[in-house]
């Protein structure tokens, strides 16, 4: 992110998103994997935790969404200064 040229507050933004992201799905797998043999299928686990795994899924893709247009400005604008 710092390579790009953006902003700290971006680069703690995003960096932020992704790792709160992946440490909420990853959360979410171990929990499932906890409760499936107490409600005896692993759907039902997953479908019991969903209010966990949407947000966290969520932040993860628009985090990696905000990267990639980051990366996208940064070759515009590196593009335009070629010039």
């Amino acid at each position: 992110m710092v390579l790009l040229g953006t902003g700290p507050l971006a680069a703690r933004l995003v960096s932020l998103g992704l790792g709160v992201g992946s440490l909420g799905y990853s959360v979410f797998w171990l929990r499932a994997g906890f409760r499936a043999p107490s409600l005896g299928s692993t759907g039902a686990a997953k479908e019991s935790l969903a209010l966990l795994a949407i947000p966290a899924s969520g932040m993860v893709v628009a985090s990696t969404a905000a990267v990639a247009l980051l990366i996208v400005g940064a070759m515009m604008r590196r593009d335009e200064s070629l010039r």
